[in-house]
Order: C-alpha cells, then structure tokens, then sequence
C-alpha cells in the first residue's frame, strides 16, 4: 500500500527494540533476579514450567481450582513449554529467564506495530504512533511482566500484515491457499500461546472491514477468513477438543456463578 521498506525503517527498528530493552531491563537490574514484577499470572506460569522441567510433563487438572473438583488444565501450553525450553538452553532457573532474558523478547513485540502502521499509512505516522506506543506505561507493564501475552502482541500484528497483503492478491509462495495455510499457522500458534487469539479474530474482522469501506477489499474475502481459522482449530484439537476446553472457557464460568449465588 506505502512505501518500500528502507535503511530508516531498520534503524527506527533497532532504535525501538534498544528502547524497550533498555525501558524493561535496566529498573531490573541492580534487583535479585529472582524478584518478578507482581503480577499472579506470572508466578503462576513460572509454577507450571518448573512442573513441567520436574515431571516432563503439564499437570492434568489446573491446581487453582481444586475446590470446584475436576477443572481440565486448560492454560495456554505453548507459553509454558517456551519458558522451560528458555530455561534448559540458558541454565538459568525460571525466574531469573523471566527477569533478565525475558525482557530482550518482550522488546521485540512493539516492532511489526511499525510495519502495520507504514503499511497502512505512511512512515512518519509509523514513527510517530510507534514511538507513542514504546513509551505508553501499560504497553510498558503488559509487555514486559514475563508473561508470554508479549509474544501474542508480536504476532497480532504480523496476521494483521500478511491479511492486508492477501486482500492486496500479494501472496506468500506466490499461491493464495497456501498464504491462507500459513495464515493458519501463525493462528495456531497464537492460539496455543495465549487466548487473545479471539481478540485476534475479533480485530480482523474489523480490519477487513474498514479495508471494505475504503474500497481496498471485498465482502469476499470474509468467507477466505475462515480457511486459516479452520486450520488453526484443526492443528489445535489434539489441545481443546478431548477435554471439550470451549466449554469450560465459555460456560463453566457462568455455571460456578449459578453454583455459587445458591
């Protein structure tokens, strides 16, 4: 739609991640590395790697809700397979990886922002919401308390980038179902990293349809949305479907409540 990537692009780039790194980090790093930001989730998937690094494997039932009976764990598995990977390659413990390596990944979610916001307007407004974002306080925290959400943010915008490019007819391999496959890849493993992933699906079918009123897409390509949602959910069901995870996500909540207020 804009202007070519060009060496102010990459600089701008690099200018950003430093920033973010250094915004993250440096608060850190004359504290014990053993001292998380605080925040449950944190220490919670910090619980869940070292379970997983103890016993080779994720719990079956989700300790938080013992007092309810069988609750199917039902957390994101990805996002605690990437800590404990981090942690084995780095020898580090989990909290240390989530206080001095984790801010370096974390700094990385900001960038393809950038691209969106050239692609879709132009390299000053890039810039300019870019730099914005880099410094917003609760970009700041929610990025970069070690929770994996970081990578999610990352990846939302690259979909966001290649489904502008797909209503363009710019095609990954030149092929359109095969753009559409890898599109469903990338929905997977948003998917099996965190549940933003409706949120996910939620922003594009706006996208697509601000691109329909300004006449750069058709009402068509809604029925091509549902190929890489298809794929994600087929390469996801060895996770959601045996233990039925769309229930307790969406109605199980609603029947503690009912429970509860009897």
């Amino acid at each position: 739609m804009k202007a070519a990537f060009r060496k102010i692009d990459g600089i701008m780039l690099v200018l950003f991640f430093l920033g973010g790194v250094m915004l993250r980090l440096l608060p850190r790093i004359n504290l014990d590395p053993h001292l998380l930001t605080f925040q449950a989730d944190i220490w919670y998937r910090v619980c869940l790697a070292q379970y997983l690094l103890d016993h080779g494997h994720l719990p079956f039932s989700d300790i938080r809700y013992l007092a309810y009976g069988h609750v199917p764990f039902w957390y994101n598995p990805l996002a605690i397979y990437f800590l404990a990977f981090l942690s084995k390659i780095s020898a580090l413990d989990l909290p240390t990886v989530c206080s001095r390596v984790m801010p370096w990944i974390e700094s990385l979610s900001i960038l393809p922002f950038y691209l969106v916001c050239q692609t879709l307007y132009n390299r000053r407004v890039a810039i300019l919401a870019t730099g914005l974002v880099t410094l917003s306080p609760s970009f700041i925290f929610w990025t970069g308390i070690a929770t994996l959400q970081s990578f999610t943010v990352f990846l939302i915008p690259v979909i966001i980038l290649l489904w502008i490019r797909f209503t363009e007819g710019q095609y990954l391999l030149k092929d359109r179902w095969r753009h559409l496959i890898i599109l469903g890849i990338l929905f997977a493993i948003n998917f099996l990293m965190h549940l933003s992933f409706f949120t996910m699906v939620i922003i594009l079918l706006f996208i697509q349809l601000a691109l329909i009123l300004e006449h750069k897409a058709n009402w068509r390509d809604y029925l091509y949305l549902l190929v890489p949602l298809a794929v994600s959910q087929v390469l996801t069901a060895w996770w959601w479907l045996p233990q039925n995870l769309y229930w307790w996500w969406t109605m199980a909540p609603a029947c503690r409540r009912r429970s509860a207020s009897t």
